[in-house]
C-alpha cells in the first residue's frame, strides 16, 4: 500500500495517473509519518546533486519540473510488515532521493511472506 500526506482527492488523482496496482491511502494529518518516525529534510537534503541532475535532464528534454506535493521537506520511508504485524524492513529516507534498493525490498517481502 502507499500512504501519502496529500488530500484524498490528490491521492486518488495521482494513483489513477500512475496506474499502480497498490492500495493508496491519504493521511493529511500525517499520523503514520509520526508513527513511523519520518523526519523532515533541510534544503540540502531536498535539492541533492542527484535530484538537481534529474531536473536539468528533464529541462533539456523540454519538461519543466513541477513538484507533485506542496511540502517538499516531508521525508518518506519504505516499510515491509509481515501479515502478523512484525516489521521486517524499515528504511527512513534521509534525503528526497534516498530509497532502498529493489533487491532489499524484494528480499524483505519474501521474508515477510514466509
Amino acid at each position: 500500500m502507499v500512504v501519502s500526506f496529500a488530500t484524498p482527492e490528490h491521492v486518488d488523482h495521482f494513483a489513477h495517473h500512475l496506474g499502480h496496482p497498490y492500495r493508496w491511502f491519504a493521511d493529511p494529518k500525517r499520523r503514520s509519518y509520526h508513527a513511523f518516525d519520518l523526519g523532515r529534510a533541510g534544503l540540502r537534503d531536498i535539492f541533492t546533486p542527484l535530484s538537481i541532475g534529474y531536473g536539468i535532464k528533464q529541462l533539456m528534454h523540454g519538461r519543466l519540473w513541477k513538484p507533485q506535493q506542496r511540502d517538499l521537506a516531508q521525508l518518506g520511508g519504505d516499510f515491509v510488515i509481515a501479515p502478523g504485524g512484525e516489521m521486517v524492513f524499515a528504511h527512513r529516507s534521509r534525503t528526497s532521493d534516498d530509497r532502498p534498493s529493489l533487491r532489499d525490498l524484494l528480499a524483505a517481502m519474501r521474508s515477510a511472506a514466509s
